[in-house]
């Protein structure tokens, strides 16, 4: 059994509880876990790089996805590709070793979207591209990166969003972010809020 220990018991990776799938558990753990592993100026978690891809994203059905796309960050953390290039140079198996990854990665992943009720969307080219987007915009904000060339303005549309939010408040206010943003696209109808039945 892949047991992780959480604060409502021990859980298995290879089948996720709807406990550990709901808004508030996975809202709550990717406001804990901070980008670019932590490298940041000021604490900048997944939950809010999250709801910025999905803000990005023109396509409604895209929406729920882009919201999710990391959400497997919160049973194995945020693995860097900078560490992922790392560990895979230290071995003849770098082909094994990125593939593991992936593979993980999809294995949760196809959880989560069964219990939101979406597609995981891994080859939608919006959220890869809003995805890497809002990286970009990242980069620019907190590090004085300068960014490549944005004709259509999607880059600075996510440094505003960024700028936005990022002085807003602590972890906290991550995580009610990315909540109401579930919640906001659940109305919508782009996807289903897991629960725990009683």
């Amino acid at each position: 059994m892949t047991a992780l220990h959480t604060i409502d018991g021990t859980i298995s990776l290879n089948d996720l509880p709807v406990s550990a799938l709901t808004p508030d558990g996975l809202g709550d753990t990717l406001a804990k876990i901070n980008r670019f592993a932590g490298r940041t100026p000021l604490p900048w978690p997944v939950s809010a790089h999250s709801v910025v891809v999905s803000r990005l994203c023109p396509d409604p059905q895209d929406k729920a996805w882009a919201l999710l796309h990391d959400a497997h960050e919160a049973f194995i953390g945020d693995i860097i590709t900078p560490a992922v290039e790392f560990i895979a140079r230290q071995t003849e198996y770098r082909h094994t070793i990125n593939q593991s990854v992936r593979c993980a990665k999809h294995h949760l992943d196809r959880q989560i979207a069964a219990a939101w009720g979406v597609e995981p969307r891994w080859t939608s080219k919006d959220v890869a591209f809003f995805d890497w987007i809002a990286l970009q915009a990242e980069k620019a904000v907190f590090f004085d990166v300068e960014h490549e060339r944005d004709p259509q303005g999607h880059i600075e549309r996510a440094v505003n969003l960024i700028i936005e939010l990022q002085d807003a408040g602590d972890w906290r206010f991550f995580r009610r972010l990315w909540i109401e943003e579930a919640v906001h696209l659940a109305s919508a109808g782009l996807l289903t809020l897991p629960k725990i039945e009683t």
